[in-house]
């Protein structure tokens, strides 16, 4: 399975929007993300990516328990445990959600892996973040 980079937004965006400190995907919203085995096995995919990278953890426990469960190959269990976003998970959904981000990184880089993916788009974030601070200071001055 590929990294669905709009998925993985989405997901960020209802995690980041909950409004609490952890998250639990068994919460109302999460649900339609594992109404079916296609969609628990994309959840738990996109969610074990996070958790390679630092973005997501168990909330109770410094161990790698993430609450996806395998049987087999196609079952997949989703335990409703608590999970928080780390300061990194904080900024990668922010840097992912800037304008353009997404559809640059699927037009020009829908081929890059997971570290790549983290570069460019740490990179394109800093490119906005500089613009806009380029014209603020213009306009103060």
């Amino acid at each position: 399975m590929k990294i669905d980079l709009e998925y993985t937004k989405d997901l960020l965006d209802l995690i980041v929007n909950d409004g609490a400190v952890d998250f639990n995907i068994g919460q109302d919203h999460f649900l339609s993300l594992q109404s079916d085995d296609g969609k628990k096995n994309k959840l738990a995919f996109h969610l074990e990516i996070l958790a390679d990278q630092g973005y997501i953890e168990n909330s109770c426990t410094k161990g790698n328990d993430i609450g996806v469960q395998r049987f087999g190959l196609d079952t997949i269990k989703i335990k409703k445990i608590p999970l928080r976003l780390t300061a990194s998970g904080h900024q990668f959904a922010s840097d992912l959600g800037k304008s353009g981000v997404i559809d640059t990184l699927t037009r020009s880089f829908k081929d890059a892996g997971p570290s790549e993916v983290i570069k460019i788009v740490c990179a394109l974030a800093k490119q906005i973040a500089d613009k806009k601070l380029a014209s603020f200071l213009d306009e103060s001055n």
